[in-house]
């Protein structure tokens, strides 16, 4: 998948340096590896500050729990919600 911004976009089946997802940490994604949230309401796919999350929360935060604290900008949901990742192309 794609994001609008150009970002090549994966989902919870991906890896990430060779581990699913659902056990990353911030510790395991490399420096150019964007966050993003999507909606489970409304399909919203909005970019988050991946190193203010880092600060906040700490470099061994397993990131699945955290997807219980996203809220929807656009409709406000709170149910459903994951993150989805993606890494800048070098273009």
């Amino acid at each position: 998948m794609r994001h609008r911004r150009g970002i090549d976009l994966m989902g919870a089946d991906d890896e990430i340096a060779g581990q699913k997802t659902k056990d990353a940490t911030f510790a395991d994604l490399p420096e150019w590896y964007s966050i993003s949230g999507k909606c489970g309401g409304c399909g919203e796919v909005s970019m988050l500050e991946r190193w203010e999350l880092e600060r906040r929360f700490g470099k061994l935060q397993q990131l699945k729990p955290l997807e219980q604290k996203l809220r929807c900008d656009r409709c406000g949901n709170q149910t459903g919600n994951h993150f989805v990742f993606g890494h800048l192309s070098r273009d």
